[in-house]
């Protein structure tokens, strides 16, 4: 038996429903996603070797090159993650017009572009390796002294 039925009381018929995105609004909610993650591995992979090639092409000035390289997989990595999240914002405010489902969309949001995410921290992360390297390879006394100090360990 139904708890109107019990209660007496007659209630609307869209009660109960919980209405987080319109069709329409899963559908471009669901392309802008794929469009992601196909963009999210075909780009870094691009970057990768277009930076290996300037590297490689940078004859007498490649640490300065590894060095550019590094600082820009950091800059397009950490602009990856400001676009991810004010993009974020931007779209849930967008889509959903009752404040009690924004959280909901919101951990949509954050799953649909995990796969992002992940590669925006790895772009921060190689980034920094490849300055450090580029430091590492300088001529300054505190990356002589490193070299020597871990060249017994890295020959053995």
């Amino acid at each position: 038996m139904l708890a109107q039925d019990r209660l007496g009381v007659t209630l609307p018929p869209k009660s109960g429903q919980l209405v987080v995105m319109r069709s329409d609004q899963l559908k471009t909610s669901q392309d802008i996603a794929s469009a992601v993650k196909g963009l999210a591995l075909v780009l870094p992979a691009l970057a990768i070797i277009l930076f290996a090639l300037a590297v490689w092409l940078a004859r007498g000035r490649r640490r300065r090159a590894l060095r550019s390289a590094g600082w820009c997989f950091v800059a397009a990595g950490l602009l990856l993650l400001l676009v991810r999240r004010i993009g974020g914002n931007e779209i849930v405010d967008t889509l959903v017009n009752v404040p009690a489902n924004k959280p909901a969309v919101h951990e949509i949001w954050n799953i649909a572009t995990s796969l992002l995410y992940a590669i925006a921290v790895a772009l921060v992360i190689y980034g920094v390796v490849f300055a450090l390297a580029a430091w590492l390879g300088g001529p300054t006394r505190p990356t002589r002294f490193l070299r020597r100090a871990a060249a017994p360990t890295l020959r053995d």
